[in-house]
């Protein structure tokens, strides 16, 4: 079940971050300030009635824009919840979100060396959009991938 966060979820947020992305940077801190960036919506993957995941959503619909964009800025499952489908239900949850607040379209960055992030968002309709988006804080190549909603 896909839930909006809380403060009360911070220290979920903030231990999970640093679980999974620690490789990528200094997400524990990175996630706190996204948490409190007008504009992005924290969300919590409940499973059997505990926090399993989160999501991080911005909505952008820019001046020049004639359509919504959804900024995939975070997904992450906590480690015993991985490989096992939960993150693809986290997902279509995420996606279904962003298509009902008006967005057409989703996109994200990825770390050029996480194979396994980027086959999982190529399984679920997500493209190369053939931009290097800059580097990850600890150096990795940032690659921009979209797909229609």
């Amino acid at each position: 079940m896909l839930r909006v966060a809380t403060v009360g979820d911070l220290p979920f947020i903030q231990d999970l971050a640093g679980a999974v992305f620690s490789r990528f940077g200094d997400y524990r801190r990175i996630l706190t300030r996204f948490f409190y960036t007008d504009g992005v919506t924290t969300f919590i993957w409940e499973e059997e009635n505990s926090p399993a995941g989160l999501g991080m959503v911005a909505l952008d619909w820019g001046l020049n824009s004639t359509y919504g964009v959804a900024d995939l800025m975070a997904i992450a499952l906590t480690p015993d919840r991985q490989g096992q489908g939960s993150g693809g239900r986290l997902l279509a949850a995420l996606l279904e979100w962003s298509r009902a607040q008006g967005a057409d379209e989703m996109q994200l960055t990825v770390a050029e060396p996480n194979h396994i992030a980027r086959r999982f968002f190529a399984r679920h309709g997500f493209a190369p959009a053939g931009r290097d988006e800059g580097r990850y804080p600890a150096g990795q190549r940032a690659l921009r991938m979209v797909r229609t909603l």
